[in-house]
Order: C-alpha cells, then sequence, then structure tokens
C-alpha cells in the first residue's frame, strides 16, 4: 500500500509563464499506517503562481504522511499567492483549492466520497532556502550576505555609501535593505541581484524596513515614513514628520506604528497612510525600534522614559521613569513577564551612563538592573534564558532574563553595532577589530570569527534560518 501511495500522490507544479524543468521527490513516511480508503486519495496537487514569477526550481520535496502532505519550494516562492488544483478520488472537495491563495499557514482539504466516508487532509508549504544566512552592511559601503553556520561568503555588494544602519529584512526570497545614498534595494535573497533600487531621500535611510504583504515601509532620515510595492519598488505613499524616521515600523491589523525625531509615536492606516493616532513624548525616538506585545506598544525616548501605548487609540497605558537616562538607542523586547530595554546616558549629565533594565509588562514597575554605568548603544537580543547586549565598555555581555546576573562576557568593539542571537549562537560585528564573530550562546565560545576589511563600522545582521524565519528582535 506504500508503494501504491507514494505513485499516487504525484506532486506537479506548474508556473505561470515558465517552461523550466522541474525534478520532484516524493517522500512516504515509514510511520504511517495501511491506508484503507483509496477512494479519499488525493492524486495531484497544481500550484500556479499568480504574480507571473518565473521560478529555477531545481528540486521540489513532497512528503506524504496519514494527514499531512509536506512541500518544501526553493526560498522565492511567493508562498502567499498560489492557487491550487487538486485532484482527487473522491466525488467532492472542500474548501475549494482554486480560491485559496495563501499557503503562508498550513491548509486543510476534506475530500468526500460516494460512500459518505470523508478525510481530511493539511497541506502545509514551505519556501526553504540553501542554509541559514546572516545579512549585514558596514561602513564600507559593502553589503554582506554570509552562510551562517560558518560565515562563508555568499554574496556581496559593493554600493556608494554605507548600509550599517539598516538592518536588512527578507520576504518571500527578497532581501530589502536601506543605504546611507538614499535608495531602498531590494536584492536576490541567494543570488545577489538587484531586483530595484528606489530613490527616497537625499539624506539617507538608517530605518529597517518592515514588510506586510506586499508592502515595504520604511523610514528616512529626511522625516518621512514611506510605502513601496514589494515587487515593483513603486511608491505607494509618503507621510511627513518633523524628524528623522530612523525606527523600525511595526504592524498591526491595518496599522503601521513607528516613531520620530520628533518625539512622537505614530499610527497610519497601512493602505492609505492616514493618521489614526499620534502620541507624544517629551523628546526625540531615534534607534529605539517600537516593540509591539498583543494590544501594546512599547518604545523609549531620550526623555528618559519607557511607554507603554493602547494600540487600538493611542492612550497612555503606563510611563516608566529612569531618571533622565535617554533610552533613544535601544528598542525595548519582551522576555517572559518583562520589558526589557538598556539605557545610553543622561544627556544633560554624560556622567550618568545606563544600565540594562527589566520592568513589568504590565504595569512597568522595575524589576532588576544590571550593568549600572554602562551606558549602551545597542539593541537586545534574546536566545534561551539569556539577553545579550553591547555595552560602550567594548564588551558584549551576556545576562539571565530571569535577574540579569551576568553568564559571560566579550571584548568587542561593536561601534554602536548590535548582537543577534538565535539556535543556541549570538552573532555580532565589532568594527573596531575588523571582525565578525560567533559565539556559542551559552558559554560565551568563539564558534567562528571572519575578518571585514575596511569596515570600522558594521551593522547589526538579520538572520533567517532554512525557512526563511528572522530571529527575534
Amino acid at each position: 500500500m506504500r508503494n501504491y501511495l507514494a505513485v499516487a500522490a504525484i506532486f506537479c507544479l506548474t508556473l505561470l509563464f515558465t517552461g523550466c524543468t522541474k525534478s520532484t521527490e516524493v517522500i512516504t513516511d515509514p510511520e504511517v499506517p495501511e491506508i484503507p480508503d483509496p477512494e479519499l486519495l488525493i492524486t495531484a496537487i497544481q500550484f500556479k503562481s499568480l504574480t507571473g514569477q518565473t521560478f529555477a526550481f531545481e528540486k521540489v520535496t513532497v512528503k506524504i504522511g496519514k494527514d499531512t502532505i509536506i512541500v518544501s519550494l526553493p526560498y522565492n516562492a511567493d508562498l502567499e499567492r498560489l492557487v491550487s488544483t487538486i485532484n482527487h478520488n473522491g466525488i467532492s472537495i472542500s474548501p475549494e483549492p482554486s480560491t485559496i491563495t495563501d499557503y503562508h499557514e498550513p491548509v486543510s482539504f476534506t475530500i468526500r466520497a460516494e460512500s459518505g466516508k470523508s478525510r481530511e487532509y493539511v497541506v502545509v508549504v514551505s519556501a526553504v532556502y540553501p542554509s541559514a544566512m546572516l545579512y549585514f552592511g558596514g561602513s564600507d559601503n559593502m553589503l554582506h550576505a554570509w552562510n551562517a553556520a560558518d560565515g562563508a561568503p555568499v554574496w556581496t555588494y559593493a554600493g556608494t555609501q554605507s548600509f550599517a544602519y539598516s538592518t536588512p529584512a527578507v520576504s518571500k526570497g527578497i532581501l530589502y535593505a536601506g543605504g546611507i545614498d538614499g535608495y531602498l534595494y531590494a536584492f536576490d535573497a541567494m543570488k545577489g541581484t538587484v531586483l530595484f533600487k528606489t530613490f527616497l531621500s537625499g539624506t539617507g535611510i538608517e530605518s529597517p524596513p518592515c514588510i506586510n504583504r506586499n508592502t515595504v515601509y520604511v523610514g528616512t532620515n529626511d522625516d518621512f515614513l514611506n510605502a513601496l510595492d514589494a515587487t515593483t519598488g513603486e511608491i505607494r505613499w509618503q507621510y511627513p514628520t518633523w524628524g528623522n524616521v530612523s525606527t523600525r515600523p511595526v504592524i498591526y491589523q491595518d496599522r503601521v506604528i513607528f516613531g520620530s525625531s520628533d518625539g512622537f509615536l505614530y499610527a497610519l492606516d497601512t493602505a492609505t497612510g492616514s493618521l489614526q493616532w499620534k502620541f507624544a513624548t517629551m523628546a526625540m525616538i531615534n534607534g529605539s525600534h517600537p516593540y509591539l506585545d498583543n494590544d501594546v506598544v512599547y518604545v523609549g525616548s531620550r526623555d528618559g522614559f519607557l511607554y507603554a501605548v493602547n494600540v487600538s487609540d493611542g492612550s497612555l497605558k503606563w510611563k516608566t521613569d529612569f531618571g533622565g537616562i535617554s533610552l533613544e538607542d535601544c528598542g525595548p523586547v519582551k522576555a517572559g513577564n518583562n520589558i526589557l530595554i538598556a539605557g545610553w546616558y543622561n544627556t544633560w549629565d554624560s556622567s550618568q551612563a545606563g544600565a540594562l533594565y527589566a520592568v513589568d509588562a504590565g504595569t512597568g514597575l522595575l524589576q532588576w538592573t544590571a550593568l549600572p554605568n554602562t551606558g549602551f548603544s545597542s539593541d537586545i537580543a534574546l536566545d534561551g534564558n539569556n539577553v545579550f547586549v553591547n555595552g560602550d565598555d567594548l564588551k558584549i555581555h551576556a545576562l539571565s532574563i530571569a535577574d540579569g546576573h551576568e553568564i559571560w562576557s566579550h571584548q568587542v568593539f561593536g561601534n554602536g553595532g548590535s548582537p543577534i542571537a538565535a539556535n543556541g549562537v549570538v552573532y555580532a560585528g565589532s568594527g573596531g577589530e575588523r571582525l565578525f564573530y560567533a559565539f556559542d550562546s551559552k558559554m560565551g565560545k568563539i564558534r567562528w570569527q571572519r575578518r571585514v576589511e575596511n569596515s570600522i563600522m558594521i551593522g547589526k545582521a538579520l538572520f533567517i534560518d532554512k525557512n526563511g524565519a528572522p530571529s527575534a528582535p
């Protein structure tokens, strides 16, 4: 019966406007029991691209389980724009496959036989990268794509100005990155081919892009938030503020939320860019990227306050005073029941340096403080039970999320760069040494290090796993 199932469940991938050859590997699960009802079998699945993209598919893998069909497509397949045709031995299938276009999440289909029997199949489709990847920019005007396992270069793009400020983002096999030359770039994530570049600002882009559906949202140093078509780079709308927009936008339902150096936190309609609400802090919001958790958005400001704002209407939930220590350079993150954020300096008294703080997410009450009087120009990274941050003491620190006690540290000349962490590894650039490190997250042992020549600043990297999922902020 297993051999019959392997033959019967033929997988066929069809793309509009392409005639490339595909090889298909069909794997049956050895743990799957005998299938007694061949009248309920799926015999073929066909996908068609809605976008007209052509994909050079080298191999498509299908694994057939008892109730699940798992399909792996290459990294640049647009899972949100696939329509399918499912051939089966039953008399009906529901829902109608041709109406399902979004395979970003598992999709269930029910086959009904003439006998009245039925069977549900869950189709899980993923776009798979050849390896986990790191993407980062430097002040050497280079954008780098490396294999995350060993730091081996995959491709490099040479620009005209720095890529060290805008952390890249990936969606549907496309890497988006902003440059100080004012362009938003789109690259094939594995080849480095430029798909488009759109000029947005004469003063550069420091904001990390945010992609939602087929729109890219990114801020510019000339005070705008911009929305662009993610496929063509065409500008859809622009919203003016009164200060640099350097933060990463976040999406909540039909709203895009971001901070500006004019001191406001904004919420705009994602489709039109119309203002829904804005919340005033008392100083600039610079590198403190808003953090969204359920219906609350958290953001730090140069005024020394951490704010929790209700995302529905922009009203204040709570704010916590850190005694004038600027929180403008670190995006808050949630770990357990706490919000973590690192402080820079008191902008009125530079002898007062900030610490790493944990406050209760619901009340804003301080839970613990670590590394006092260190000063931080770095975002925070999380992995397992640990938090990682670059200090102005020229070290990367690993601390316990539970109480902030230090676990290990290592010299890193971060020069404003930030670590990221994923799957037991912490990645950090050390621009002062022209090195990029990969550390074991538990013990701090160096797994690998690689030279980054001519780059005194190494930007915060983007990590994606083989399924294209990024590491946590």
